[in-house]
């Protein structure tokens, strides 16, 4: 495929991205004035804020495989009860794989195929790596934080993606053998169905990224965007319904989170004092904030 035919196959797909990148960028990041107050953090050589940047994302992520250690009984609610719908909704699995079928058009063709294109990895990557080299390279905190959490929420969500595939090892559509055949234990891509790699991935920038920006409209947007890549994956007879269900409740979970602990991370410092450590390219690093 050429470049020129590529880029007018996919041109809604490109679209869709460019417009989530831009709107991010100019929302996300703050008015030179605003700015200011994050210099200090900005002065430091690219190295040792990379390095620094690694080092928080070791933490969300030993923070965020050990959550359940620390739910509350609302978290467990809330876990139980979206894996009990997930489960619920596997006997219309079939049934709403057959309406799909019955809806196809070359209308809904192009949605579908730009849903599909904003759910893969290196799309939701290209967004968090993107956004993180923006704001080092312009020295805004805030833009470069966005591009990290992205980064983390499609990483974090990712494991537990993939772990459930391998373990579950649910037949996709396309392969007709019914909603409830399984192989647990498989790496056979055919048998991956469960739950659905591109609803995270597109659930997770998403959620990143309506959260750091903050504006109901754009997140709604944003969700909105994500659901599409869902129901593509539903058109394409790629996933079952509650593959997608599930998939985009561990993206969406991810995102949450990250953003979560950033802004727990925000309130700690600007409330006084604090000890941070974190790798430099010559050794550690130690930081202490008081008021």
């Amino acid at each position: 495929m050429t470049i020129c035919s590529f880029f007018t196959h996919h041109r809604l797909s490109i679209c869709i991205c460019a417009f989530l990148l831009c709107t991010s960028l100019t929302t996300v990041a703050k008015s030179p004035a605003e700015a200011d107050s994050t210099k200090s953090a900005s002065r430091r050589d690219i190295g040792a804020t990379i390095l620094s940047d690694a080092g928080i994302a070791l933490a969300d992520a030993g923070a965020y495989f050990t959550a359940p250690l620390r739910f509350s009984s609302t978290d467990w609610l809330i876990a139980a009860g979206t894996l009990g719908a997930s489960a619920a909704l596997m006997p219309a699995d079939e049934s709403l794989n057959t309406l799909m079928l019955r809806n196809h058009s070359q209308t809904a063709d192009v949605f579908a195929e730009a849903g599909r294109f904003y759910g893969e990895l290196a799309v939701g990557g290209g967004i968090g790596a993107g956004l993180y080299v923006i704001g080092l390279a312009s020295q805004n905190a805030d833009v470069r934080v966005t591009g990290r959490l992205t980064l983390e929420a499609l990483a974090y969500g990712g494991v537990v993606n993939i772990a459930l595939k391998f373990l579950t090892g649910r037949s996709r559509p396309y392969l007709e053998e019914g909603a409830f055949k399984f192989r647990p234990v498989q790496f056979n891509t055919d048998n991956t169905s469960f739950p659905s790699g591109h609803a995270t991935v597109a659930f997770a920038v998403s959620a990143v990224l309506a959260e750091r920006i903050g504006n109901p409209w754009v997140g709604a947007g944003l969700y909105a965007v994500a659901s599409l890549t869902a129901l593509s994956r539903m058109y394409q007879t790629k996933h079952w319904a509650s593959d997608v269900l599930l998939g985009g409740a561990i993206g969406a979970g991810a995102g949450l989170l990250v953003t979560h602990l950033e802004r727990e991370r925000a309130k700690s410092v600007s409330a006084g004092e604090q000890l941070f450590i974190y790798p430099t390219l010559t050794g550690i690093g130690l930081t202490y904030n008081f008021r």
